[in-house]
C-alpha cells in the first residue's frame, strides 16, 4: 500500500498537562483493512428537546430545538455546508411522542408542553405541522445533509397494566405512512428511518419487548419497500436505538428476518450524568475510555452472528447524560467504534445542552467541531491496525485516506514554520494550488519570546450589556482559582503572560495597611462612579491567592494600577481629570508583594486613559509625568536592573497626536512598553460583526494603527515596543466572534512584542468557556502559535486568495511538535 494514502488521527488524553514532547514509533499494518466504515462516518443530531428542558438547574437547550431552531442562521447552514454532506439523525427522548398532521386532523397541532404527571419526561404529546416539516426539509436540501428520521415507535400501543414501563401491542404505521406520502409528494430525500429511542433492554422512559420490537421493525421494512419500490433510492432501515442489552439485543437479532435491519443502532454515554464532578478525570483517564471498547465489541459481534448484511451504527452518543457536560470523549471515540466495524457514529447534538458541537446561542463551532470536520475530510473509510509502545495517553487510529484529501508537502526545510488563517473557511468548497514565497535570509520584525498574553479583568457578575450578563464568576474577585481545568489551560504554555487590569481597574485600591474601613469588591452604582461601579477594595487575601495561582501556573504577570488615585475631575471640562498621581498606594503594594517574594513581570499604569478616553482621560504631558513617578517607584523598589519589572503604558487606544505628544515627552528608558488596545469590530451586538471578521479587506484596516504605533516608537521612544496589552475583537463584553489569530500575524509583522487577548475567562470573547473553563477554539490557536512561532517574523507572499492569509516566523528552538 502507497504510504502517501494513510493518514492518521492521534488523541492526546489530558493533554494540558504534557510538559514536553517525546519520539513515539507508531507501527501500521497497512496491507490489508482491519474494518471498514461508512463513507460519511461523521453524524449529528438534532433533537426535539424545548426551551423548558432542564437539568441540575440549568436549561442549556435554549431555541436548539426542532420546533424553534433557527433554520436561517447562516454560520449554522455553512457549518452543515461544511461536510459535503454531514448526516443528520432527527430524533431523541421525545421522539416516541411525536405525531405527525399530515391530514390536518389534529386539533390544536402544538409542540411540546411541561406537564407534571402522565406524560414521558414530563412533556406532552408533540405535533409537527407540516410547515414546519417542509422547512426542515428545505434546510436539509440546502445543506446537503444526509437525514435519519426517527420514528414514534410508540404510537398505537399502551402501557402494560401488570408490568411498569412496559408497552405492549403492535406498532401503528399509519401515521409513518402519511408522514412517507408527503415526504415522497414533495421530493424530499430521507437517507433512512430509526424506530424508537432508548426502548430497548430495560428502556429509559418505556420499553417494548424484543420479539414485539423485530416484529415492529418487520413492519417498518416492509412500508418503506411499498413507499419506495425503487431499491436505488429506498431509505435503510435502522433500530433499536438505544442502549445495549446483550440477552435483549440477540433475541431482537435472532428473531428478525434476513435484510430487515440495515442498520443496527445503539447509544453510548459512557461518562455518567453531565454533573458528575468525576466526568474530567474519566475523559482523561485512558483505562476508564477503553472499558466501552467492550460494548462495541459485543455490538459488532452479534451483527455478525445473527445479521452480517447489517451494519452497527452508533446513533447517540454525548458522553455525559442529561444534557451533557461539556467534556466528551468524542475524538478517542471516532478512533474507538471505526476499530470495531461501526459504520455512523451521531454525535448528541449538533446544537443544543452542554455537549453541542455549535454554540446553543450564536452556533459558534465549539472545539469539537473541527475535530469532526477534520476527520470526515481526512480519514477514508477503510480502517487499518496501528500501535505504539509509548504512553497509554496518546491513542492513534489510522485509515486508508480519503480519496479527495488534502496534502501537506514537506518544503525541506525545518527551520521555518507557517500560520495561515483562512476567513469564511466554511465557504471553502475545494482547494487551490498556492505558491507561497517566504524570504527567509533576514527577519522583518521581532516578537518578544512571550508574545501570547491574556487578560483577566476585574468585571463582578453583574456586569451586562445588550441584556446579556456573560462574566458570570470570571471577574478577579471571585475567579475559582483552584479549578484543574483552569489551571491547566495556563500551565500548558510555560510560561503565559497574564495582563491582570481592565476598566475598572482604575477604581480599585489595595488595602494593604487595612485601614480601609469594610473593604469589599465592586458595588452596583446608579450615579457618581465611572462604568456604574463603586471602588473596589483588593485585600491582600486575595492578592495572596492570586499570587498563589500564577506562581503555581508560572505565569509572567502584568499588574494594572490605578492611574487615577489621587486625581479629581476638572471643574471645567468633563471626563478630564486633573492633578499628580497619587503613588502612594502603590508602593505599599509593591512591597507587600517583594515581601512575598511574589514576582511581576511588568506594572501597566491606567486603562483606555488616552486620547479622548473611554470614561475618563488625562492630558498627555501630564501622563508622562506619572510614568517618570513610576519608573523611579519601580527603580526604589526592585533595585536589581536584571529582576526589574518593566513599566507600561498608556494602555489605551491610539490617537496619532496624543501618542506623539506622549512619546515626545517621555524621558529616556521610562516607557518600556508602549501599549495599546484594538476593539476593530465595533460593539459585541453589531450585527455586522460576522460579516467584518471574514472581510479581509475590513480587517485589513486596522494594519495602519499597527504601522502607526510601531513608527512612533521608531521616531520617538525606539528602546521601547508596542505590545497591544488588549483586544477583544468587539467591545462591551465581546461578540464570540474575532480576528484573533489574524490579527496575531499582523502585529508580528508591525514590530509588537506581545499581544493580550480579551479574556482569559469571562465575556463572549473568552479563550475559556465562562462557566467550565473548557477551551473555546482561539484557545489552541493560541497555544499553537505560541509552541511553534518564533520571535523572528520573515517577510511572506502568495497570489492565492485575499482570503487566505499566511504568516511566516523561524520555528522556535524547542520547536518539537
Amino acid at each position: 500500500m502507497n504510504f502517501k494514502s494513510i493518514t492518521f488521527f492521534a488523541v492526546l488524553l489530558s493533554r494540558l498537562l504534557v510538559s514536553k514532547a517525546e519520539k513515539v514509533e507508531v507501527v501500521v499494518e497497512g496491507a490489508t483493512s482491519i474494518a471498514q466504515t461508512d463513507e460519511d462516518f461523521i453524524c449529528v443530531t438534532l433533537d426535539w428537546w424545548p426551551t423548558s428542558k432542564c437539568d441540575y438547574d440549568q436549561c442549556p437547550w435554549g431555541q436548539a430545538g426542532l420546533f424553534n431552531l433557527d433554520l436561517k442562521n447562516k454560520i449554522l447552514e455553512k457549518a452543515v455546508k461544511a461536510f459535503h454532506p454531514l448526516r443528520i439523525r432527527v430524533g431523541g427522548s421525545l421522539q416516541d411522542q411525536v405525531v405527525y398532521n399530515v391530514r390536518n386532523n389534529i386539533e390544536n397541532c402544538q409542540p411540546f408542553q411541561k406537564q407534571d404527571k402522565g406524560f414521558l419526561f414530563g412533556f406532552s404529546i408533540g405535533c409537527l405541522d407540516m410547515k414546519r416539516w417542509d422547512e426542515l426539509n428545505e434546510f436539509f436540501n440546502q445543506t446537503r445533509a444526509k437525514v435519519t428520521f426517527g420514528l414514534n415507535a410508540l404510537i398505537g400501543r399502551k402501557e402494560s397494566e401488570t408490568e411498569k414501563a412496559l408497552w405492549v401491542g403492535d406498532w401503528y404505521s399509519h401515521n409513518a405512512r402519511d408522514l412517507m406520502r408527503y415526504t415522497i409528494s414533495k421530493g424530499y430525500k430521507i437517507d433512512s428511518y430509526e424506530l424508537g429511542n432508548e426502548l430497548c433492554g430495560v428502556g429509559v422512559s418505556a420499553r417494548i419487548e424484543a420479539k414485539q420490537y423485530a416484529k415492529d421493525m418487520a413492519t417498518l421494512k416492509n412500508l418503506v419497500k411499498e413507499m419506495y419500490p425503487n431499491p436505488k433510492t429506498q431509505p435503510k432501515v435502522l433500530g433499536p436505538g438505544g442502549f445495549y442489552d446483550k440477552k435483549w439485543f440477540d433475541t431482537f437479532l435472532d428473531a428478525s428476518g434476513h435484510d430487515v435491519i440495515d442498520g443496527v443502532t445503539h447509544h453510548i454515554y459512557n461518562l455518567g450524568p453531565g454533573n458528575n464532578p468525576d466526568v474530567v478525570r474519566r475523559v482523561q483517564d485512558p483505562f476508564f475510555l477503553t472499558q466501552i471498547a467492550q460494548t462495541f465489541k459485543d455490538v459488532s459481534n452479534a451483527i455478525d452472528k445473527f445479521a452480517p448484511w447489517s451494519g452497527a451504527w452508533v446513533s447517540e452518543s454525548g458522553g455525559a447524560y442529561n444534557s451533557g457536560g461539556q467534556l466528551v470523549s468524542y475524538l478517542d471515540q471516532l478512533g474507538m467504534t471505526s476499530v470495531y466495524n461501526h459504520k455512523v457514529y451521531c454525535r448528541q447534538a449538533l446544537t443544543g445542552g452542554n455537549y453541542a458541537l455549535l454554540n446553543t446561542t450564536t452556533f459558534i463551532p465549539n472545539p469539537d467541531y473541527y475535530g469532526a470536520l477534520l476527520w470526515h475530510r481526512v480519514m477514508g473509510s477503510k480502517v487499518l491496525s496501528v500501535t505504539h509502545k509509548s504512553s497509554p495517553y496518546l491513542r492513534v487510529y489510522s485509515h486508508c485516506a480519503k480519496k479527495e484529501i488534502l496534502q501537506y508537502i514537506n518544503v525541506g526545510t525545518d527551520i521555518i514554520t507557517f500560520f495561515s488563517v483562512l476567513l469564511s473557511c466554511l465557504l471553502v468548497l475545494k482547494a487551490e494550488k498556492v505558491e507561497v514565497v517566504v524570504e527567509g535570509a533576514t527577519s522583518i520584525a521581532q516578537t518578544d519570546e512571550d508574545f501570547i498574553c491574556v487578560t483577566l479583568d476585574w468585571w463582578p457578575t453583574n456586569k451586562c450589556d445588550y441584556n446579556q450578563c456573560p462574566w458570570g464568576q470570571a471577574g478577579l474577585f471571585n475567579l475559582d482559582l483552584k479549578n484543574k481545568i483552569l489551571e491547566k489551560a495556563v500551565k500548558a504554555f510555560h510560561p503565559l503572560r497574564i495582563r491582570v487590569g481592565g476598566s475598572l481597574q482604575d477604581q480599585v485600591v489595595y488595602n494593604v495597611r487595612n485601614n480601609i474601613e469594610n473593604c469589599q469588591p465592586f458595588q452596583k452604582q446608579d450615579k457618581g462612579f465611572l462604568f456604574g461601579f463603586s471602588i473596589g477594595c483588593l485585600d491582600m487575601k486575595r492578592w495572596d491567592e492570586l499570587n498563589e495561582f500564577f506562581n503555581q501556573t508560572r505565569a509572567k504577570v502584568t499588574f494594572g494600577l490605578n492611574a487615577l488615585i489621587g486625581r479629581k475631575e476638572s471643574e471645567t471640562e468633563k471626563a478630564l481629570w486633573v492633578g499628580d498621581w497619587y503613588s502612594h498606594n502603590a508602593r505599599d503594594l509593591m512591597r507587600y508583594t517583594i515581601s512575598k517574594g511574589y514576582k511581576i513581570d511588568s506594572y501597566e499604569l491606567g486603562n483606555e486613559l488616552c486620547g479622548v478616553g473611554v470614561s475618563a482621560r488625562i492630558e498627555a504631558k501630564q501622563y508622562v509625568k506619572d510614568m517618570a513617578t513610576l519608573k523611579n517607584l519601580v527603580k526604589e523598589m526592585y533595585p536589581n536592573p536584571k529582576t526589574q519589572p518593566k513599566v507600561l503604558g498608556p494602555g489605551g487606544f491610539y490617537d496619532k497626536k496624543w501618542f506623539d505628544t506622549f512619546l515626545d515627552a517621555s524621558g529616556h528608558d521610562v516607557i518600556d512598553g508602549v501599549t495599546h488596545h484594538i476593539y476593530n469590530l465595533g460593539p459585541g451586538n453589531n450585527p455586522d460583526v460576522v460579516r467584518r471578521v471574514q472581510d479581509p479587506f475590513f480587517l485589513t484596516q486596522i494594519a495602519q494603527t499597527f504601522k502607526d504605533v510601531s513608527n512612533a516608537i521608531d521616531k520617538f521612544a525606539p528602546w521601547s515596543g508596542a505590545w497591544v496589552s488588549e483586544s477583544g475583537g468587539a467591545y462591551n463584553s465581546g461578540g464570540q466572534l474575532v480576528s484573533y489569530l489574524d490579527q496575531l500575524g499582523m502585529t508580528s509583522i508591525y514590530n509588537h512584542k506581545v499581544y493580550c487577548r480579551q479574556a482569559l475567562t469571562g465575556g463572549n470573547y473568552a479563550l475559556l468557556n465562562t462557566t467550565t473553563f473548557i477551551p473555546n477554539p482561539d484557545y489552541y490557536g493560541a497555544l499553537l502559535w505560541h509552541r511553534v512561532m518564533g520571535s523572528k517574523v520573515l517577510s511572506v507572499t502568495h497570489k492565492g486568495s485575499p482570503y487566505l492569509r499566511v504568516y511566516s516566523h523561524c520555528a522556535k528552538k524547542e520547536f518539537n511538535v
